[in-house]
């Protein structure tokens, strides 16, 4: 194998791990702004039971 080749290939090697690197990455930002969302949901739920037995509205 010649060496342009090689370097294609580590190029390819190179580009490819990058690609999944991002991906994951996007996808940690994902789990994390639902995670987030969720607990939002779940602070302004319980902020709302709070109320209710309390005698708020």
């Amino acid at each position: 194998m010649n060496q342009e080749t090689k370097d294609q290939m580590n190029n390819a090697a190179a580009e490819t791990s990058d690609n999944a690197h991002n991906k994951i990455q996007e996808l940690k930002d994902g789990v994390s702004n639902k995670a987030a969302e969720a607990r939002d949901a779940v602070g302004s739920t319980v902020e709302s039971i709070k109320d209710k037995i309390s005698g708020g509205s």
